[in-house]
Order: structure tokens, then sequence, then C-alpha cells
């Protein structure tokens, strides 16, 4: 198995995320731009804001410059979200030839969704977490993006938790873990502890929290454990446990309602 990067590695890997966020944010100030183009840029500042993180994480950085640039990352977010449906993108029939325009809205997946509100929780970015958490389906959902069922389930349990919406969140996780609980499909197993540790924030199970963050460490482990994953900046930054940590420390001054639906066993 190949060796973790080097601590020059990083530091490069590091450097060229950031010149990446740099060069983005300068064509943004240049102005001139059509809404897709600005909300492309948004999306790359995303992605290399969490990518940098990962770097800066891995290479012991100090913990405000990880905090900040996923708090950048959820900012991105917002923005990518504001702009949805701005990029148009078109397909060709054949044999006839023919072109079709659509809306594109891969940007603004399930998937897209769940690290925005996992990085604004990092981050500590609560402007961003609300106005995340306030979205409907409709904003979040793209046909040029197919999810599992778990990432559905989850993102919309998370998504719903985080705007106090805990009934509604837990019958998603109650489906997800009774449905894949006993999954050992690698990416079924990564998304059940996922699960466990926030119906446990939710039912404010201590005892079920501490045992789902060690089975969700467990799960990140083997789901970045692979060596194409060597130098992976997600498995570096770890964001669904520093996300799920981070709720877990806001609810602690501000308990979710316990209503709703009961887990069944």
């Amino acid at each position: 198995m190949s060796e973790k990067p080097s601590k020059d590695e990083l530091e490069g890997l590091f450097t060229e995320a950031r010149d990446d966020i740099n060069n983005s944010r300068d064509i943004l100030k240049d102005g001139n731009l059509d809404q897709g183009q600005t909300a492309l840029l948004q999306s790359s500042i995303f992605d290399s804001s969490l990518e940098g993180a990962g770097y800066a994480r891995r290479a012991s950085k100090r913990t405000d410059v990880v905090r900040e640039l996923v708090s950048d990352a959820a900012d991105a977010a917002v923005q990518m979200f504001r702009l949805r449906g701005t990029i148009e993108s078109t397909t060709t029939e054949f044999p006839s030839g023919d072109v079709t325009t659509v809306d594109d809205t891969s940007l603004t997946s399930q998937w897209t969704l769940v690290q925005a509100l996992y990085a604004a929780l990092a981050g500590g970015n609560k402007e961003a977490l609300e106005e995340l958490a306030k979205l409907s389906p409709d904003k979040y959902h793209s046909d040029q993006v197919k999810v599992s069922e778990p990432v559905e389930l989850f993102s919309s349990a998370l998504k719903d938790a985080i705007a106090g919406q805990t009934a509604r969140a837990k019958s998603c996780l109650v489906v997800l873990i009774d449905k894949y609980g006993s999954s050992k499909e690698l990416d079924n197993r990564y998304w059940v502890a996922q699960a466990k540790v926030l119906l446990a924030l939710i039912e404010r199970d201590q005892t079920g929290v501490d045992q789902a963050f060690k089975e969700l460490q467990t799960a990140f482990a083997k789901y970045y454990g692979g060596p194409e994953d060597r130098d992976n900046p997600e498995g570096f930054l770890e964001l669904p446990i520093l996300g799920l940590e981070a709720l877990r420390q806001l609810w602690n001054g501000n308990e979710p309602k316990q209503n709703g639906a009961k887990r069944h066993d």
C-alpha cells in the first residue's frame, strides 16, 4: 500500500488549493460574468476550499485555518444554491441530431447539500447553516445526479434536524437504519454510521452518541482506507465527523425538540 503524502507534498497541495481559490475570487471580482459562470466559479471555490481544508488538517495546520476554509466552502455553497438553474447544458439525440437544452442542476444535489451543511457546522458559519437548512426539496434534488437511497434519506434528515424538524428527521433516519443497517456494502455502512450518530444526537442519548461516533470513525476509516485514497483530501478532512461533532456542541446549548417518530427495534 502506498504511503501517505509527505509534509512537503501536503504543503504543495495545500498551496495549490489556496491558489485555485484566490484565482476564482479574482475572476469574480473582475465581473462581466453571467450567472452560470458565477455559479461554476463558486463551485470551484467550494471544492478547493474543502480540498485545502483536508490538506491543512493532514498537515496539522492550526485549527482556525481548517475552520476558515470549511466556512468559506459553506459560503460558496450558499451562492451555488442561490444560483441554481442558471447553468444550461445541451444533449444531442442520435441518430436524429436533435439538440435539447436543459437547466443543469448537478452542482446542487443532495450530496452537495450534505457536504455544505457539514462545512457550515464545522466552520461555525451560522448564517450559511440557517440558509441551507431552509432549502426545500426541489432546491437540492437534481435530474442530472442520481444518488443512492441512503444519501437521499440522510440529506433530508440532516437538513430537517438542523432546521428543528426532528420528527421528520427521525422518520428518515429510522428507515435508513432499519433498511440498510445489516448491509455489508461499504457505502451503505458509511451512511448508516452517520445516521446512527444523528439519531442519537436528536434523542440526546449520550451513551448512544459516544458509541455511534466510534462506529462512524471505523466506517470512515474503511471507506477511505484504500490505496486509491492515499492523497484524497476528503479522507484527511473527515468532514462528517467534524460536522456531527460540531452539531453535538451546538446542541449542547440548544437542545432539539423531542417529538415524533420512534425507533423500531
